[in-house]
């Protein structure tokens, strides 16, 4: 209801602009931005900005016919992307029309249907139906800083990072979180931890190189960790 009344309300100010052409492309630019929260499409703070989140519509022939993602729903309130190959979701893939709203490795589908909540829900609403709604998350970039204490203060075990990686190549993935400073970090940071799953993208301004960086995060020399990942 409010996307229709601001697109009545824009269309107004064409009939009755004094300066038709510059009236038209503020209203279509305008018009652009109501039909794109209609789509729950969120833009950064620039247009060109890949968007926090955005939904889709998928259909395939018939309930046996896979999607074809790879998801992992371990995180208990989404389905992470683990994986792309042939079938619907590729097919959207190549006709997109909307900049940046393709479905990329590491997406977050946290609604299916327009159902949020658990992810045990979203994976049986995807088997219910032909075509299916997803409203896609992209991971977003945060940061950590952890420092180990003096050495002749602790146990040699308590300078482990504590945090168990995968290099899936330009970075990280963690796969869990043990001992260790990340651990401690977590227990002070509960309400944004690091998490698995986490994609761990830079340390001490190395990125690029999941070796590299991994060499970083092991460093005996590095006594400040600032680590960048994305969820």
């Amino acid at each position: 209801m409010i996307a229709t009344d601001g697109a009545l309300h824009l269309k107004e100010m064409v009939d009755f602009g004094t300066n038709a052409e510059e009236d038209e492309a503020a209203v279509r630019r305008k018009q652009a931005l109501l039909e794109e929260k209609d789509n729950h499409l969120r833009p950064g703070i620039c247009l060109d900005d890949p968007p926090e989140e955005f939904s889709i519509t998928v259909e395939r022939q018939s309930f046996s016919t896979p999607l074809g993602i790879a998801l992992d729903p371990s995180d208990g309130m989404s389905l992470i992307v683990k994986g792309i190959k042939d079938g619907p979701v590729t097919e959207f893939n190549k006709t997109a029309s909307r900049m940046h709203c393709d479905v990329r490795l590491f997406d977050r589908i946290v609604a299916v249907n327009r159902i949020f909540g658990d992810a045990e829900d979203l994976l049986k609403e995807l088997s219910r139906n032909k075509a299916v709604e997803l409203l896609v998350r992209r991971p977003k970039e945060y940061k950590v800083t952890v420092a180990k204490p003096p050495a002749e203060n602790v146990y040699e075990a308590h300078y482990r990072h504590g945090i168990i990686v995968e290099d899936i190549g330009d970075r990280l993935i963690v796969l869990g979180v043990t001992e260790g400073i990340f651990k401690e970090y977590n227990t002070l940071n509960w309400e944004k931890p690091v998490r698995k799953n986490d994609r761990i993208v830079e340390v001490n301004g190395v990125r690029g190189s999941g070796a590299k960086i991994a060499e970083q995060l092991s460093s005996k020399a590095e006594r400040v960790l600032n680590v960048v990942l994305e969820h």
